[in-house]
């Protein structure tokens, strides 16, 4: 030992100024190989028990160990807390306030969405109306959406009149596109007549 340190090599864990230098590994000539020698790990600690490994400092960037609640045991799951109002009762003092109780309509007035008006009639009377008008030579078919076109427009202006639908003219179109396709069908069945009975 030189001055008080361990046996040469032979301490690892030394300062670099008390430190000595270890032994150059031998030859392969001499019999012992570079694998042959000791590992810092092998070496002998100076007072002959190994030293601890140094206590680390918490790295500032590691992942905090989870911090887990004390759980009841299985089995043992607590009851829901029970509202002042009494069991199944909803209360104002858990979660939001209760939702005010709804103002009553003022008389007159439905509330809620407007009502969308009911086109239907004065549209299927401006097509039966047309459909009877262009089809006038075929007589079966231009006498019977003739006759619906006129019904459907009138039922159509009468629901215009009233504010619940909003077409008037499309059914108003339907009645004399209907009334004239009514009667170019009867118009072609009398000539036909005539014509039958002239031969």
């Amino acid at each position: 030992m030189a001055g008080g340190t361990t046996p040469q090599g032979s301490d690892p864990w030394a300062k670099p100024q008390d430190a000595v230098p270890a032994p150059a590994p031998q030859s392969p000539a001499g019999g012992r190989g570079i694998h042959d020698s000791q590992t810092v790990t092998a070496m002998p600690a100076a007072s002959g028990t190994p030293h601890p490994p140094s206590p680390q400092a918490p790295s500032p960037y590691a992942t905090p160990a989870p911090q887990h609640p004390q759980y009841p045991q299985q089995g043992a799951v607590p009851p829901p807390p029970v509202s002042p109002a009494g069991p199944g009762l909803p209360s104002a003092a858990y979660g939001h306030p209760a939702a005010p109780a709804p103002q009553q309509a003022p008389y007159g007035w439905a509330g809620g969405m407007p009502v969308q008006p009911s086109n239907g009639l004065g549209v299927t009377s401006m097509v039966t109306g047309i459909v009877s008008a262009v089809l006038c030579l075929f007589w079966p078919v231009s006498i019977i959406t003739g006759i619906l076109g006129v019904v459907f427009g009138f039922i159509g202006r009468s629901k215009a009149r009233r504010g619940e639908a909003t077409n008037g003219g499309q059914a108003l179109a339907g009645i004399i596109c209907g009334a004239f396709g009514l009667l170019m069908g009867v118009g072609v069945i009398t000539l036909l007549v005539i014509l039958d009975q002239t031969h």
